[in-house]
């Protein structure tokens, strides 16, 4: 038994914009005085070349229903609007085009009729986290059909550096659509508090990629333990110790945090709130890191 549609009523509404998955709807209504004996319906132009695709129906009576492939073609004459509806039972990657309907009836032929099918555009999420003394991205773009890879993006204005051996490829399934994601994880240290991190979409249209990029702040403290007030200290200063590394701390100066090193043979003290003789029961001479767990504390001058 043909797998159709409880019922073609269910198209009453033109659904040429889908998402990967859902049907698609093309009413069509032309007055007839003599009804069409045949359908043709051929699509234009794709974004796969090899996925141009086309077929002809003959309309063989006054109620017909046709599935060819995975569209089903309707025709009641009966109706005063919308005696053609064509169906596709789930939009794919290759849907996406321009088509060209034209109708005929053994005397001569219509006027053929021009429709496109878009799929709505794919969302991109992106997260950044922060473990310890580590920032985790994860960027996921679900049911793509136009972008080939994602690539993460560091931006500390006015200039921008991609992340290398981020570029995760994808081949797009002209049926499915692509998940395209990118997981990458490094050290606090690379970054500084001024810098973005973007998740860029890359796709022939600039301008929808620009759109779909995510952009996301660098999380540097996270937690009751490691949270900086600067912005609301915009009239004083203020030292905050850094949780990774004992031989650094932040300044926040007029609402502005700023990262700092102590010199060769110091560490930051935050009970002196200065850079202090090196303590190696406190901080690791080798790898400038604390001896043991310690909050970001706060302390003036």
């Amino acid at each position: 038994m043909t797998d159709y549609p409880s019922s073609p009523d269910k198209c009453d509404n033109d659904i040429s914009t889908a998402t990967i998955g859902e049907p698609i709807c093309i009413p069509f209504t032309q007055k007839f005085t003599v009804n069409p004996s045949r359908v043709n319906i051929t699509q234009k132009s794709s974004q796969y070349c090899i996925a141009l695709q086309g077929f002809s129906v003959n309309v063989s009576s006054d109620i017909f229903v046709r599935q060819i492939g995975d569209w089903i073609i309707y025709f009641n004459s009966s109706r005063t609007y919308q005696q053609f509806r064509f169906v596709k039972k789930t939009a794919t990657c290759d849907s996406i085009g321009i088509y060209e309907l034209s109708l005929y009836n053994g005397v001569d032929n219509l006027t053929p009729f021009e429709f496109t099918i878009r799929l709505k555009d794919p969302t991109l999420q992106q997260s950044v986290t922060r473990i310890y003394g580590f920032i985790h991205v994860h960027c996921e773009m679900t049911a793509n059909c136009i972008a080939s890879s994602l690539v993460l993006v560091v931006n500390n204005e006015p200039t921008s550096k991609e992340l290398p051996d981020t570029n995760v490829c994808s081949n797009n399934d002209m049926m499915g659509g692509t998940k395209l994601a990118v997981d990458e994880t490094f050290r606090i240290s690379k970054l500084s508090v001024n810098q973005t991190i973007s998740c860029v979409p890359v796709m022939k249209n600039i301008e929808l990629a620009a759109n779909l990029t995510s952009t996301t702040t660098v999380p540097f403290c996270e937690g009751d333990d490691c949270v900086f007030g600067c912005k609301e200290e915009s009239q004083s200063i203020s030292y905050y110790s850094n949780i990774d590394f004992c031989d650094r701390f932040y300044q926040c100066s007029n609402g502005i945090l700023v990262s700092h090193s102590c010199g060769n043979g110091t560490y930051w003290s935050p009970s002196e709130c200065n850079c202090d003789h090196f303590d190696g029961a406190i901080c690791d001479q080798k790898t400038k890191r604390f001896s043991k767990p310690v909050t970001s504390k706060k302390c003036s001058p």
